[in-house]
């Protein structure tokens, strides 16, 4: 088992921002090294502060128009970047569908609610853009699954559709 890493004072924002970098960047690339020949096409699409990653399986018919919106999780500090694009390209690959992967902004340069925007945000544009409203299944992991309580909320505040597939 790999020892607990030692984390920074509370109060040492760069200590933390180069803690969760050294996190991400280590698992990221073992992840990534994995799926580097994976049979997918990924579109990365930065959303005013926050990236999306759209991962499509290269045997996917251009008529499926179902979309997982993934939302990882991390204990709200892990799991951007490369981190993120991974784990999806492996939820693309094994449910041989297309998946929507937000990077969402975390602490501690970003505080909540900011990553749950970026999530609802990614939700609507989904909805907006490839009016799939039906077809948006919504797959979350660990404290991502925490992030889908208030995301059903407002989802269903505003009177739209979601279909909750499964949390990890």
């Amino acid at each position: 088992p790999m020892a607990a890493p030692e984390l920074p004072e509370l109060d040492d924002l760069e200590g933390w921002r180069a803690s969760i970098r050294a996190h991400d960047d280590a698992i990221g690339a073992v992840m990534a090294e994995r799926l580097s020949s994976a049979p997918v096409t990924t579109r990365e699409m930065n959303l005013g502060g926050f990236r999306v990653y759209e991962i499509t399986p290269d045997e996917l018919r251009n008529d499926d128009e179902n979309v997982y919106l993934d939302i990882h999780g991390g204990a709200f500090i892990y799991g951007s970047g490369e981190f993120c694009r991974a784990t999806s390209t492996g939820t693309a690959v094994r449910n041989a569908a297309r998946v929507w992967s937000v990077d969402y902004r975390m602490p501690p340069d970003h505080p909540f609610p900011v990553g749950l925007d970026d999530c609802l945000v990614t939700y609507r544009l989904l909805k907006i853009w490839r009016s799939l409203a039906r077809c948006v299944d919504l797959l979350m992991h660990s404290g991502g699954g925490n992030v889908r309580t208030e995301l059903d909320r407002r989802v269903k505040s505003a009177n739209w559709s979601i279909r909750i597939w499964r949390q990890s």
